[in-house]
């Protein structure tokens, strides 16, 4: 492009913001692993995918925000822009490709800020997607799993009704954890001792 801005100083590519809760987990925060970058840089470059970046998706901002994020120090690019020093960390995670260990960090001390500590249960629990709409990939025969679930004393729950906070005390705190296919699965990344003692059932 023509005479485009240019940006002398440093600046941090703290990665691309996503709305769909799942994938902000994976790839949205696949490079907020380094912390200490974060908070040492001056500004970072956090891509959107349309005009304005989580200001405007109240979820995404809040895991962010405790996450460490400051939204103060986010440079905004309205037109085409060429970096002088752009610094671009590793991602933590390629999808169906590889994740490090250090990808739950960033959202380990998310949940840690939004809900101090754990309380673990041993009673199991059903993560259910018959509320969804129909396009958001329901499973065959759900219901009669979940009745089938219900008259042996598993919970079922809907997590799309629950506050984020109960969500994180939820994978903070059972011990097995039952759910179709589906992003209600990637709250598992907020455990704060990394799904120690936890058993996922896809």
């Amino acid at each position: 492009p023509q005479s485009p801005d240019v940006i002398d100083e440093p600046v941090l590519f703290a990665g691309m913001h996503t709305p769909h809760y799942g994938h902000l987990l994976t790839d949205g925060v696949s490079r907020l692993w380094c912390h200490e970058e974060l908070r040492s840089c001056s500004r970072f470059f956090y891509q959107g995918l349309g005009a304005s970046v989580a200001e405007d998706h109240d979820l995404s901002r809040r895991i962010l925000e405790a996450g460490g994020v400051d939204f103060s120090k986010r440079l905004h690019v309205a037109r085409p822009t060429q970096f002088r020093r752009l610094r671009i960390p590793i991602p933590s995670m390629q999808s169906d490709r590889r994740i490090y260990t250090a990808h739950a960090d960033f959202l380990a001390a998310a949940a840690k800020a939004m809900i101090g500590g754990t309380n673990t249960e041993s009673q199991p629990v059903y993560l259910s997607r018959s509320a969804l709409a129909p396009e958001q990939r329901g499973a065959n025969n759900e219901v009669e799993l979940e009745d089938a679930l219900t008259t042996r004393g598993v919970p079922v729950i809907h997590p799309e009704k629950l506050p984020l906070t109960e969500q994180l005390a939820l994978f903070n705190g059972r011990r097995m954890i039952a759910s179709c296919s589906g992003s209600a699965l990637h709250t598992i990344f907020f455990s704060m001792n990394r799904g120690e003692g936890m058993t996922l059932v896809n």
